[in-house]
């Protein structure tokens, strides 16, 4: 049986965080949970946490994100154009980091989708 999960991506000032959620059995739950099912992130203590729909929150572990940061100068490169996923950089940074990160206490939503259980994206049914 396949499994799939939501992906959602935030944005906190330089930063985008990609964040990894659940194991759905269907694309549709996958996308349900992306597109409404969480609410906000923010970092506590040693953790990224997320806030689901229904207020209860959930610890993300590491390895369950990603952290992007915009390339130097990327900004100028871009000039008139929207900046893309080009123009940032992974890098490591686990919850505990995050949270010594000035740009980190404030994250905006972003995008969402699906990947499959390959970590590869799923095109999301048309409602979504």
């Amino acid at each position: 049986m396949s499994t799939y999960q939501s992906v959602t991506t935030w944005q906190a000032e330089d930063f985008e965080v990609e964040v990894y959620y659940g194991f759905f059995s269907t694309v549709a739950e996958a996308a349900e949970m992306a597109r409404d099912g969480i609410k906000r992130i923010f970092v506590d203590g040693l953790c990224l946490w997320i806030v689901l729909r229904n207020g209860t929150r959930a610890p993300v572990r590491d390895g369950g994100f990603i952290v992007r940061r915009l390339r130097e100068g990327a900004r100028n490169e871009a000039g008139q154009r929207v900046l893309t996923i080009d123009d940032f950089d992974v890098i490591p940074m686990t919850a505990e980091a995050m949270r010594n990160e000035p740009d980190m206490r404030s994250f905006g939503s972003l995008s969402y989708g699906v990947i499959d259980a390959n970590g590869e994206p799923v095109a999301l049914p048309r409602q979504y």
